[in-house]
């Protein structure tokens, strides 16, 4: 039996790509190399975290950055890589009767926008020969879903069926792969996704995740100049008419979408929803903005057995992603 598990259930470890000057980052490298260096201290006190290097030099930048307290936590490996997030670029973790099993999936830059043939290739080095794995044509970012572990898929139509992913598949002809590749008995369509300065197309990761088998927080805004809100007052009342496999309703959790944040006159794509679920501790993105303080309390209220971590992502999302995004969880 297949089974696509939630993310909060006992990891293996974190895969972090290392911004490097052959990328995106080149002209804000030691601002950005601080948010990782917080990072990775902050998942290696937990679990065992793998940090992608770009190369051998790379490698030994990275080295003199981070604390050697739970260096024994630590590995970095060298792949060459296009850009920093891994969650729509790295393996995917299922459980095949019980056991783990990664998969494989086409990364095309969200849709051909962006240079990914680096990116797309870094799977097939980090998965060994011998580790149960399979490898599938079909393009699925891992941002672009999320699981409640017990067979309950969230997704957008705006990300999975646009025409430069995977033209000719339909709603049905990805709801009976999900099912077959994921265990996913029901999938959760969500429409009019967007946000501005997003260029994922409504990756769900964004929007709305699952926090238990019966609960969604969900971005809400509540600003009267935010250019999202009718987005995600769309989203809200979507959102309330979903039912699980059972026929249920499932408890929804609104949380308050930041302040507009601006970044060369263009906004920014900022979201509390981009959390990282690790062993024992949520790693929570804040944007220097008012609603940051009240957030981590209500995350504490969500997650009481968890130790709650606010991470600045300032930097981070200039580049149109946070936390969740530049991660990937293998169980």
């Amino acid at each position: 039996m297949i089974r696509l598990p939630a993310e909060w259930e006992p990891q293996q470890q974190v895969l972090l790509t290392w911004p490097h000057k052959y990328s995106a980052w080149r002209g804000q490298l030691p601002e950005i190399d601080k948010f990782y260096v917080q990072a990775t201290n902050i998942i290696s006190q937990f679990q065992y975290i793998t940090l992608i290097a770009y190369d051998k030099e790379h490698q030994q930048h990275i080295k003199k950055q981070i604390k050697d307290e739970y260096s024994h936590n630590i590995k970095i490996t060298c792949i060459q890589t296009n850009d920093t997030w891994i969650r729509d670029y790295g393996p995917i973790t299922v459980y095949n009767n019980q056991n783990p099993m990664l998969l494989n999936f086409n990364f095309n830059g969200w849709g051909s926008k962006f240079p990914a043939n680096l990116d797309n290739l870094v799977n097939t080095q980090l998965i060994k020969k011998k580790q149960p794995h399979k490898d599938f044509s079909l393009i699925l970012e891992g941002g672009s879903i999320d699981s409640n572990g017990d067979g309950e898929l969230l997704t957008t139509e705006s990300c999975l069926l646009t025409n430069t992913r995977n033209k000719n598949h339909t709603k049905e002809k990805l709801e009976i792969f999900f099912k077959e590749n994921l265990g996913i008995k029901k999938t959760h369509w969500l429409q009019n996704t967007t946000m501005l300065g997003d260029d994922t197309d409504g990756h769900i990761d964004m929007f709305a995740r699952f926090v238990n088998k019966k609960t969604i927080v969900y971005a809400k805004s509540h600003h009267p100049n935010d250019p999202n809100a009718i987005a995600l007052n769309k989203l809200e009342q979507q959102l309330t008419l979903l039912r699980n496999s059972q026929g249920e309703q499932f408890n929804l959790i609104p949380l308050p979408q930041p302040q507009a944040i601006m970044w060369n006159q263009q906004p920014l794509p900022v979201s509390y929803i981009n959390f990282l679920l690790i062993n024992q501790a949520v790693l929570v993105p804040t944007y220097n903005v008012s609603q940051d303080k009240t957030i981590l309390e209500q995350f504490q209220t969500i997650f009481p057995q968890k130790k709650i971590y606010g991470i600045d992502s300032s930097i981070l999302i200039r580049h149109g992603g946070s936390i969740h995004c530049a991660s990937m969880n293998l169980f």
